[in-house]
């Protein structure tokens, strides 16, 4: 629940994107494999570490291709299991070799306008919303897809929902 996730998940509805939230007790590596299929994400932001549990060897078991991949080359990350996935962003500290690091992302040429344009065509209809869950019995579950319309009532997205409400500020 930290800055990086809010700040993630605002900037993902913005541009039209969608967020699939993954439970951190899903610590199976053929679970991460299932979420990863039934996401069909494109991007992973993780935090590397959370408490005892190494969530980059998790990721980096799970996903073959990623232990030998180096970024570094600049060349993008291609899988033959995961083909859409392509960009791995870390938060924390230190920089793993095939990861970004989130405080490094920026705008080139940022324009007030950017956000605003790539956000002109969604809709409260849009999905936008997904999490996936360790199941009761083991395993994955994955719930529907929620549109923007429902996102803002969930209580992942109440820290978002002040700050976009101008409610919540730091001294």
């Amino acid at each position: 629940e930290g800055a990086e996730k809010h700040v993630t998940m605002m900037s993902a509805v913005k541009a039209g994107l969608k967020i699939v939230d993954v439970d951190i007790n899903i610590t199976e590596v053929e679970d991460v494999r299932a979420f990863l299929k039934a996401s069909d994400c494109k991007v992973i932001f993780f935090k590397p570490e959370h408490g005892d549990h190494d969530y980059l060897l998790q990721l980096r078991k799970a996903i073959p291709e990623f232990f030998e991949y180096d970024d570094s080359h600049g060349q993008m990350f291609r899988s033959k299991y995961f083909p859409k996935l392509r960009y791995f962003f870390q938060t924390g500290a230190l920089n793993e070799v095939g990861c970004v690091q989130y405080k490094a992302l920026f705008l080139p040429n940022y324009s007030d306008n950017m956000l605003g344009e790539s956000a002109e065509g969604i809709t409260d209809k849009d999905l936008i919303y997904q999490q996936i869950k360790k199941g009761s019995n083991g395993g994955i579950e994955v719930c529907d897809a929620l549109p923007a319309s429902k996102v803002l009532d969930l209580p992942t997205w109440s820290f978002a929902k002040k700050i976009m409400n101008k409610e919540y500020f730091e001294v």
